[in-house]
């Protein structure tokens, strides 16, 4: 008798693996030039400038009326940016709130096309001696840059003022001056804070 030899199981052949499909690349989206509303056209820096000058000027004078002092500077930065700044002095019995408060009423409540806002506060130090405070001047506070709008510049002086008010709580440092900073630059874009 013969003896039946046993059958190798019979390997299968995978299944061809199908080629997987490759995922498509994002590509970085092109900025799109933003389309200005109908009437609108672009500022240019001569145009900036002006603006800048007239909207602190105005504030300036409005600030005269309320026997505040101030003073104004507006230049131009070497990449063709225009910034500009309203200096407001603390005062005896005036309360950093009011001295704000001031400060929001002179401001113009139009909208700026292109134009940046902050502000901020320089707090005076309580030890003269100190010779470090006193070669690095005064600590300040500032918020970020905001399209100046009526609701922005709102909500910008606003926060420049509680900030400084707890700042002055805890420290008990007084304001020297509260500042409010214009900038406009020609790609339209937000600055950082200086």
């Amino acid at each position: 008798m013969a003896k039946k030899i046993p059958k190798k199981p019979v390997k299968k052949k995978p299944a061809p693996k199908k080629p997987v499909p490759k995922k498509p690349v994002k590509k970085k989206p092109v900025p799109k030039l933003v389309k200005l509303p109908p009437g609108f056209k672009s500022v240019g820096q001569d145009e900036a400038k002006e603006r800048i000058e007239e909207i602190l000027s105005d504030a300036a004078r409005q600030l005269a009326k309320k026997s505040l002092g101030s003073k104004v500077y507006v230049h131009i930065n070497r990449d063709d940016s225009i910034d500009g700044e309203l200096k407001v002095p603390g005062q005896r019995g005036l309360s950093t709130k009011d001295l704000f408060f001031a400060i929001e009423e002179a401001m113009t409540s139009r909208s700026q096309i292109g134009i940046w806002i902050s502000a901020g506060v320089r707090f005076s130090f309580q030890n003269d001696d100190d010779p470090y405070h006193r070669y690095k001047g005064t600590s300040q506070i500032q918020t970020n840059y905001r399209r100046y709008t009526p609701g922005k510049k709102a909500l910008v002086l606003l926060t420049a003022r509680v900030i400084a008010e707890r700042v002055e709580k805890r420290s008990r440092r007084k304001v020297e001056h509260a500042f409010v900073r214009l900038h406009w630059n020609p790609e339209g874009k937000q600055p950082k804070r200086r």
